[in-house]
């Protein structure tokens, strides 16, 4: 059982996000990153996934009760794929290249 809100199950805001792909879940007490749409455009995102100690198991962002992801600013994307592209290499996460190259073709 998790102490936290996995990152698939993050779904809000709902009527700007769609189109989810998890990308990295670091686990309790870390960070989630995620690619999808905000307002149907292209985006990464991110959250700290929150811990069970004094019941912070939304994580952050939130609103109104509900986990939330945080839609990066441009000048941020490539730092967060550069990351993704490491910790792929490192803790062979489970990122094809193919969708890294496809990310960085987006966002470059």
């Amino acid at each position: 059982m998790f102490n936290y809100i996995t990152p698939e199950n993050v779904l809000s805001p709902r009527d700007r996000l769609s189109h989810l792909q998890v990308l990295y879940d670091g686990g309790e007490a870390e960070i989630s990153i995620a690619y999808g749409f905000w307002d149907g455009v292209d985006s990464l995102f991110i959250r700290w996934n929150g811990e069970n100690i004094d019941h912070r198991t939304l994580g952050n962002p939130q609103s109104s009760g509900h986990a939330t992801w945080f839609a990066l600013p441009d000048f941020l994307k490539i730092f967060v794929l550069d990351f993704l592209n490491k910790e792929k290499n490192e803790r062979k996460l489970e990122v094809s290249d193919d969708i890294l190259l496809e990310l960085l073709k987006i966002f470059k």
